[in-house]
C-alpha cells in the first residue's frame, strides 16, 4: 500500500508540474449605442453657428496572441458611420471581436490560460479590441459643439496588481479645434487595482468643444478592451519521466499483488 501511495504521489507531482487545467482568466465587453448619438451646437451672442460634419471614419481592430506560438491581427478602416463590419482574431481559446453598424459600436474579448514553452512563461496571453468613430467638422461662428453617446462597459476575472492576469475596459472622447487640443474624456474599469471599479458601468460619453471663433476641428469617440492571462508552461521531459515512473511503479505493484493472489489460490 505504501508503494501504491508513492506511485500516486509521483503521478500527482507530475500533473501539478505541468498539466494545469485551462481556465478563463478575464473577459470584457464594451458597447456604444450609436443610435442615440447626439450632436448639438449652442451659440453665443444670440446666434447659433452652423456645424458641418465631413470625413466620417470608423476604425476597428482585433488581436489575440499566445507568446511563442501565434499572433493574429485583424483591422479595418471604413468611410462613414453606417457600414456593418466585423474584425475577429482567435488563437487557441483566446479571442477578440470588434463590430460596427449603424446602430452600435461594440467589442468583446476573452483571454484564457494557454499552454506554451517554459521560456515564454514571462509573457501573458493577450486579447485586444478597439473601435472608434471620428469626424472632421466646421463651425461658421463662436459657440460650443457637444457630442455625446451612451456607453456600457463590463469586465469579469483578473487579479489586482497582476499584469499577467488582468482585464480593463475604457471609453474615451478626444477633440481638437483650430489646432488646439482639448482635454480627453475617459471612463474606465479595471481589475488591476485593489478595490477598483465594479464589474459593470454605464453612462454618457460626452465632449464639449468650445469655439471662440469660426474654424475647423475633429473629434473621436471609441473604446478599448484589453485582457491578459498567464500561460501554462508545457511540461519539461523530466515531468513526463516522473509520470512514466509513477505509472510503472503502480503497474509493478498490481502485477505483484496479482501474483500473490494466484499463489494463495494455488
Amino acid at each position: 500500500m505504501n508503494l501504491l501511495k508513492g506511485g500516486l504521489f509521483v503521478m500527482a507531482c507530475s500533473v501539478a508540474a505541468g498539466f494545469n487545467q485551462s481556465a478563463i482568466a478575464s473577459e470584457g465587453t464594451a458597447f456604444l449605442d450609436w443610435s442615440q448619438l447626439q450632436v448639438s451646437v449652442t451659440g453665443a451672442g444670440g446666434s447659433t453657428p452652423t456645424v458641418i460634419l465631413t470625413d466620417q471614419i470608423t476604425n476597428l481592430t482585433s488581436s489575440a496572441s499566445i507568446p511563442g506560438r501565434t499572433s493574429v491581427n485583424d483591422s479595418t478602416s471604413l468611410l462613414g458611420w453606417t457600414s456593418t463590419e466585423e474584425t475577429h482574431a482567435r488563437t487557441g481559446n483566446t479571442f477578440s471581436n470588434t463590430l460596427s453598424s449603424r446602430q452600435f459600436l461594440s467589442g468583446n474579448v476573452e483571454a484564457t490560460r494557454e499552454p506554451t514553452e517554459p521560456e515564454h512563461a514571462h509573457h501573458p496571453v493577450e486579447a485586444l479590441s478597439q473601435g472608434s468613430r471620428s469626424a472632421d467638422f466646421s463651425l461658421d461662428g463662436p459657440g460650443v459643439l457637444t457630442v455625446s453617446v451612451p456607453y456600457t462597459l463590463s469586465i469579469a476575472g483578473g487579479r489586482p496588481f497582476s499584469f499577467f492576469d488582468a482585464i480593463s475596459a475604457s471609453v474615451s472622447g478626444k477633440s481638437s479645434f483650430n489646432d488646439s487640443i482639448n482635454n480627453d474624456v475617459v471612463f474606465s474599469l479595471t481589475s488591476f487595482e485593489e478595490g477598483s471599479s465594479p464589474g459593470t458601468q454605464s453612462g454618457n460619453l460626452l465632449i464639449d468643444i468650445v469655439a471662440g471663433t469660426a474654424g475647423t476641428g475633429t473629434f473621436e469617440l471609441g473604446f478599448t478592451l484589453s485582457s491578459q492571462a498567464p500561460v501554462i508552461p508545457i511540461p519539461e521531459p523530466e515531468s513526463y519521466a516522473m509520470l512514466l515512473a509513477g505509472l510503472g511503479l503502480i503497474s509493478a505493484i498490481i502485477r505483484r499483488k496479482s501474483m500473490t493472489n494466484v499463489g494463495r489460490l494455488g
